[in-house]
């Protein structure tokens, strides 16, 4: 897999200047569609991604968004939109909110950062999802000196090509690992991977 590290470095370094000047401003939920995306455990993503490995994922996980919570329950995301678009994840660990993230639009983009509940920065992923003509062309989580980056390849015959790498550009061994997958949209979505490799378990597929 050829990866661009300049390209994934110029990337960082816009996330992290976009989150570090943003300051949080809680939006007003009036006139918001609020949903509850119930999840059997709560993992870093979950309700935070557009692409379609996001919508693979929750029905691998039997993840559900819906209106009502089921009483007792203790691992969800409560997800906030305004005419569609999301403003605010709140993300619920053993029943307490445990990140808040704030969205922020800017051109073809969104950005969620990260807050606690009392409005400082929470020290995790700020997530990205780039648009391009509608559709999911890029999605990014970024962390200190870490980045993620998933690109999308919207094919002839319908089938979406995801690739994914996980990378510290300036740490010793930039890349942590890379995955590429070929999804086919349905009813039900399926998946094939195509490539992967790990920098700890020296893996080749």
């Amino acid at each position: 897999m050829n990866i661009d590290m300049d390209e994934l470095r110029e990337h960082l370094a816009r996330i992290k200047a976009i989150t570090e000047e943003t300051t949080y401003d809680p939006p007003c939920e009036e006139d918001c569609t609020v949903t509850y995306l119930r999840v059997p455990q709560v993992s870093l993503e979950d309700g935070l991604q557009e692409g379609i490995q996001e919508y693979h994922d929750r029905q691998r996980r039997k993840a559900k968004e819906q209106p009502k919570l089921r009483k007792g329950t203790k691992y969800y995301v409560r997800l906030v939109r305004r005419d569609g678009m999301l403003i605010r994840a709140d993300k619920f660990y053993d029943g307490e909110v445990n990140v808040t993230f704030v969205a922020r639009y800017e051109n073809d983009a969104r950005y969620l950062i990260p807050y606690l509940e009392n409005g400082k920065f929470r020290g995790t992923y700020t997530y990205v999802t780039r648009w391009e003509d509608g559709r999911v062309r890029e999605e990014f989580a970024v962390s200190g000196g870490q980045i993620l980056r998933w690109s999308f390849e919207y094919m002839e015959d319908g089938t979406v090509h995801v690739a994914m790498v996980n990378a510290l550009p300036d740490g010793n061994e930039p890349v942590i690992c890379w995955k590429t997958a070929i999804y086919t949209p349905g009813e039900t979505i399926t998946c094939e991977d195509t490539g992967y490799w790990d920098f700890w378990m020296k893996d080749n597929k």
